[in-house]
Order: structure tokens, then C-alpha cells, then sequence
């Protein structure tokens, strides 16, 4: 199971060119026609960050084979929390709505991802779509696995051509 950054394209374009991140911090971190800043940040949040196995969505997060946790001493009171790291939008590349005239229904799209440092930017058709500057220690990640997802639901098809991946260093 997969979780991290994630470029959205879905054939109802209602997440088309946004950034997500599966099992991470909650809620879009670049929405389609934003620029998105992350502060700096001690808490960790999503199964991503937690250091636990990624058990698949709705069968929560933990131990493998189902084992349940041994039962714990009552802890003591936890100190307040921080206060929230800094988030959210900073800038606007295009109308998000205006963008999804861009996306091509039935046909081909070309969708660039480039990740330099903790620096996202997401290129849907010659368009820039989404980018998000991550200065969020605790929940962002520099390196990770790539991977193409198909949704559970009605039958579909989905195609993926040209492939490639080039390091920016």
C-alpha cells in the first residue's frame, strides 16, 4: 500500500491537476490553480509519517495480522498542543475552474510532476495546475516509490503511456 504525494487526474475532473496526499496530512495540499506553503512543523500527522505498517483505507493503521494492542497503563495528562503549523494558499497560478477547459476529455493528457527538493509543481498540458513548497519536516517526504492507482468502484479503463523519470540533480 502506497501512501505520499499524489497527482490527481480523474475522469469527472473534479480533482484533475490538484496535489493529494494519500494517507497523509488531511485535505488538498495544492488544489487545482493554487500555490500551497507547508511551515514548519513538529507534529506528525497521517499514517505516512507514523512509522506503522499501511493497513489498506477502513481497516485503520497498526499491527499486521490483526493483533491487538496490549492493554496500556493510563498515561498522564499530555501537554497543550502546539499551535498549527502555518498552511495554506500563497499564490494562484490560474481559475482553478478555467483550468479544467484545459484537460482533455477522452484523449491523451500530459501530465508533468517535478519534485525538486521540497519544491512540487504539477504541469497538466502545458498548464501549470498545482505547486506546494514544503517546508514541513515532520510529514514531507524527499524520496518514495512511484506508482499509477486505478480507484475501487465501477468498472473502468485507464491508460498510462511514456513514462519517464529524470533526475534533476
Amino acid at each position: 500500500m502506497l501512501c505520499g504525494y499524489q497527482a490527481d487526474i480523474d475522469f469527472a475532473n473534479s480533482y484533475t491537476g490538484m496535489l493529494y496526499e494519500e494517507r497523509g496530512r488531511p485535505g488538498f495540499l495544492a488544489p487545482r490553480g493554487t500555490v500551497q506553503y507547508a511551515g514548519p512543523n513538529d507534529l506528525k500527522q497521517g499514517q505516512c509519517s507514523s512509522g506503522l505498517p499501511v493497513a489498506p483505507r477502513g481497516q485503520g493503521a497498526g499491527r499486521a495480522g490483526g493483533a491487538a494492542a496490549p492493554p496500556q497503563p493510563p498515561a498522564a495528562p499530555a501537554p497543550p498542543p502546539p499551535p498549527p503549523p502555518l498552511r495554506g494558499q500563497i499564490g494562484q497560478v490560474e481559475d482553478g475552474e478555467a483550468l479544467k477547459a484545459i484537460i482533455k476529455i477522452n484523449d491523451w493528457n500530459q501530465f508533468q510532476v517535478i519534485a525538486r527538493g521540497n519544491t512540487l509543481i504539477h504541469i497538466l498540458n502545458g498548464h501549470v495546475t498545482a505547486l506546494f513548497v514544503d517546508d514541513d519536516q515532520a510529514n514531507r517526504s524527499m524520496k518514495g516509490l512511484i506508482g499509477v492507482q486505478l480507484h475501487v468502484g465501477a468498472p473502468m479503463k485507464v491508460e498510462f503511456r511514456n513514462i519517464y523519470l529524470k533526475n534533476l540533480k
